[in-house]
């Protein structure tokens, strides 16, 4: 009878084992390593340039003009004549004490402004700026390809 021990029974490091013993099988596992590598192919270049571009505009532009005017007057009033407005015409009265028997306002005379508005249209040239932007692929040598 052979008294050797099946192949189930044997080490790995090639002793054996009898039955009823311990056997440690060894476990193995693998595993994956990845890694990522940045390899640059192309270039991409941007430019940004301004365009300008001259336009006409109609502005309107408004001015004002005041003119004054003073009307002489020598006529007596009870009171003081309040300031009044006529159309465009502010009126101010101007009054001064008199001696008399009594006294008794005289109203010497009247200031009269008048506002006239008038619109012109102007035109003007102006300039307008607008950016552009422009994107170009260029691709890299091969020596710089990694």
């Amino acid at each position: 009878m052979n008294n050797e021990l099946p192949d189930a029974y044997k080490r790995l490091d090639g002793s054996e084992s009898s039955p009823g013993s311990e056997i440690v099988i060894p476990v193995i596992k693998e595993t994956a390593s990845i890694e990522v590598v940045e390899v640059p192919r192309a270039r991409v270049v941007i430019n940004k340039t301004i365009e300008e571009r001259e336009e006409l505009v109609n502005v309107p532009l408004r001015e004002e003009e005041i003119s004054v005017e003073r009307k002489a007057f020598e006529t007596y009033v009870e009171t003081v004549p309040p300031t009044r407005q006529e159309g465009n015409t502010t009126i101010y009265s101007v009054v001064k004490e008199v001696l008399a028997v009594e006294k008794r306002l005289m109203l010497v005379e009247e200031i009269h402004v008048t506002k006239r508005d008038s619109i012109e249209i102007h035109d003007e040239r102006v300039k307008l700026r607008q950016e552009r932007i422009s994107i170009t692929r260029q691709p890299l040598d091969d020596e710089h390809a990694g």
